[in-house]
């Protein structure tokens, strides 16, 4: 098949669909192929109710305790034990960790002897989210006689928790049991849960569900289709034969930066260990938010969210809202990961935010342009340095906990929904407005004030161009252009009507947050205080019960624009917030004053860019500028918000990330080709100011992980602590 060049009229060939075809199919097999093998090595069979096997006794170690079974992880578990008493006699000893629990009657020992046993033990069936059950029965067989029956306290564990003649968890039972245990087919049983299922077993029960399957399925397809998508996007070649060097892809140096800013970002998130899946304190809200929805339930359990939960009518809510929460349900569908997701949900969100800001740069320029043009290298390099490593969203690697990934995934969307919202703009009567205002709603239900702005965008975006198309009308009828065609000035203008529509539709997504909290709690409220477990009388009367108010707006101001936040030291890592004294600031009504660095000091090359296109106003373009004039007026209503919060932390300088990103996109795509001594000056300065950039936030990020933030891993805040000092005494900076 060929098709022609719109530019010069060139016949090109262009690729078969047989050919695109089979490709998709190739990546969606090899997507199953690899996500199936994935999820089987994680998912793990129900074990049975009753669990028998053959126990082979060894020699009586008197005073010595031995693991038959164990459970949960350390602190957090359940033996089942052997207790050795004399050289001839045994009990069966049951154990929950902090708790202890009841023996068995003597059992005679002799070495080599083998015995039938069966176990009814809590913690085999009783899995996170099954129950709430305080106790539940334990039952012990040994030769078919019942040696062991109570009621016993227990502690859940996840699928794979489950050992058999091993301790892994620490305590006071022996690593290891001296006998052995056997399956009733004669396989032994030593280890994890992989010495009780074998492979092909467990390959089985995850095909054999047909919800999982089908996701299984499902996400394959959709693999198949975007994989293709994403190499041609990133293989495309300039539509122009005759296309300048400025109009060659700047894949390399996107990919390169990209690569660095991912693996710097997993390194941090994980503490150094490039562990992914770990259960994060305080980071199961969002699966069992997802367990949840997909049982038809907005509540969840008293455990998911200790002392952030909202109690109403004795049901338990999180203020957080569901967008992370139903990027799990395939993983929940499939059985995996319960409880470990929020370091990769991070990272695919970062990955997301990246992508999305070169696709934003990439249709700035195109705009600016025209549709053969790329953005250089020059641009593309500083506009994703600032943006991946020296910006907040890379500071959120501190810590993987629900607070972080909220923000972060509602980064993601909005510069997803500020990418479509940009080709709204250029072509109007496409449907890029629904893709916005879907990521844009998707945005506002992971963190609020972000996107507040992405659907501010969309409808000041509708706004512009229904003001845009009255003056066009309006020239035309003074040019006398439009006579017969023309409507009359009563009548609306083609297209107007559907704008005014997308407005109302971009407001309709916010009130959607308010819709869902109805929901929860009865009002449209999005964080109704009166209802949090934190907030007595005392702490509500501080605030008069409100997350907002105007006599906020001074503090707000000074601490995210106007006073300086950011104080430089002679300690390693050099730069660290300040914040400021909020009691200086007698009429505001505030919560919780964190130290944070203002928007020109944590991120400096994307705020001193965003101010940069302003020289927007040079260049006559009209589809710029009115790009230009959406993404400004829609950042004032979400940052009055935000100056008028109660609350003023160093992460909520994210919320205006996509602000940021769009802004400063259109100041380097004005600043890129330019020539003279000003253009030279200010690309130089935005170059200086993104590699400060990354400094400031490299030490920002690192000393709040290892000083700042709680529940971060053992041994973070020592290695931190090491480093400094190690640091300051090779620059021979004293303590």
């Amino acid at each position: 098949m060929i098709e022609a060049n719109r530019s010069t009229g060139a016949v090109q060939p262009r690729p078969s669909s047989a050919r695109h075809r089979g490709f998709s199919w190739v990546a969606a097999v090899v997507c199953f192929v690899v996500l199936a093998a994935f999820v089987i090595s994680r998912t793990w069979p129900p074990l049975p109710a009753t669990l028998r096997f053959a126990i082979t006794l060894p020699a009586s170690h008197p005073g010595h305790i031995e693991p038959i079974i164990a459970t949960g992880e350390f602190s957090n578990g359940d033996f089942l034990v052997i207790r050795y008493e004399t050289p001839d006699r045994a009990v069966f000893a049951y154990d929950a960790w902090g708790e202890g629990g009841p023996a068995s009657e003597p059992v005679t020992c002799i070495a080599g002897s083998t015995h039938r046993m069966e176990v009814e033990m809590p913690a085999l069936t009783e899995l996170p989210g099954v129950s709430n059950r305080l106790k539940a029965p334990l039952r012990v067989s040994f030769d078919g006689r019942t040696i062991l029956a109570a009621s016993v306290s227990f502690h859940r564990r996840e699928s794979g928790e489950v050992y058999f003649g091993s301790n892994p968890l620490g305590g006071t039972p022996e690593p290891l049991f001296r006998g052995k245990l056997t399956t009733p087919n004669g396989h032994r049983l030593i280890g994890g849960p992989e010495s009780y299922f074998s492979w092909w077993r467990r390959a089985r029960g995850v095909l054999a569900n047909v919800p999982r399957t089908l996701t299984l399925v499902l996400i394959a397809l959709l693999a198949g289709y975007a994989v293709p998508f994403a190499v041609g996007f990133l293989r495309r070649r300039p539509r122009s034969a005759e296309a300048p060097a400025a109009s060659v892809p700047p894949r390399r140096i996107f990919l390169t930066i990209l690569a660095i800013a991912v693996v710097g970002f997993v390194y941090l998130i994980t503490d150094g260990s490039f562990r992914l899946f770990y259960p994060e304190s305080f980071g199961n809200f969002y699966d069992y938010q997802a367990l949840s929805l997909v049982h038809g339930r907005l509540d969840v359990p008293e455990a998911a969210l200790s002392g952030e939960a909202f109690v109403y009518h004795g049901k338990y809510y999180g203020y957080f809202g569901p967008t992370p929460a139903l990027l799990r349900i395939p993983f929940v569908m499939l059985g995996v990961g319960f409880g470990e997701l929020s370091r990769p949900m991070m990272v695919l969100d970062y990955i997301a935010c990246l992508l999305g800001c070169y696709f934003i740069l990439c249709q700035v320029v195109r705009m600016r342009n025209g549709p053969a043009a790329w953005p250089s290298r020059w641009t593309t390099g500083v506009l994703i340095a600032s943006a991946g490593l020296g910006s907040t969203i890379f500071y959120l690697s501190s810590r993987a906990y629900i607070y972080h990934e909220a923000i972060l995934c509602g980064v993601a969307f909005t510069v997803w929904a500020a990418y479509l919202t940009l080709r709204y703009l250029e072509n109007p009567g496409g449907r890029w407005w629904i893709g916005a205002l879907v990521c844009g709603t998707l945005a506002v239900h992971a963190r609020p004030p972000i996107g507040f702005f992405a659907l501010c965008f969309v409808g000041t975006a509708a706004a512009v161009t229904i003001v845009d198309s009255w003056l066009n009308r309006r020239r035309a009828a003074i040019a006398g252009a439009a006579s017969a065609t023309a409507p009359a000035r009563h009548q609306t203008a083609p297209g107007v009507t559907r704008h005014f529509v997308i407005g109302i539709l971009a407001v309709a997504g916010v009130l959607s947050f308010n819709g869902l909290s109805y929901l929860k709690f009865g009002t449209i409220e999005g964080c109704p205080l009166r209802y949090n477990v934190q907030y007595s009388p005392e702490r509500l009367a501080r605030i008069d019960g409100k997350e907002f108010h105007l006599s906020n707006i001074r503090f707000g101001l000074d601490a995210y624009l106007l006073r300086p936040t950011l104080q430089v030291s002679r300690h390693f890592p050099y730069f660290a917030t300040h914040g400021l004294d909020s009691r200086t600031y007698p009429e505001a009504k505030l919560d919780m004053t964190e130290e944070m660095a203002g928007l020109p000091y944590a991120m400096p090359s994307l705020f001193f860019l965003a101010l940069v296109s302003v020289c927007v106003w040079t260049e006559r373009n009209r589809v710029l500028s009115r790009a230009w004039i959406a993404v400004w007026a829609a950042v004032v209503p979400p940052a009055l918000a935000m100056f008028a919060a109660i609350a003023v932390s160093e992460r909520y300088t994210a919320d205006f990330v996509g602000f940021l990103i769009v802004a400063a996109a259109i100041g380097l795509a004005v600043i890129e080709r330019p020539r003279g001594r000003i253009a030279g000056a200010t690309r130089g300065l935005a170059a200086t100011l993104t590699a400060l950039s990354i400094a400031i936030t490299l030490a920002l990020t690192y000393s709040y992980q290892g000083k700042g933030v709680w529940g971060v891993p053992d041994g973070t805040q020592e290695k931190y602590q090491a480093v400094a000092h190690r640091v300051d005494a090779f620059f021979g900076v004293k303590p």
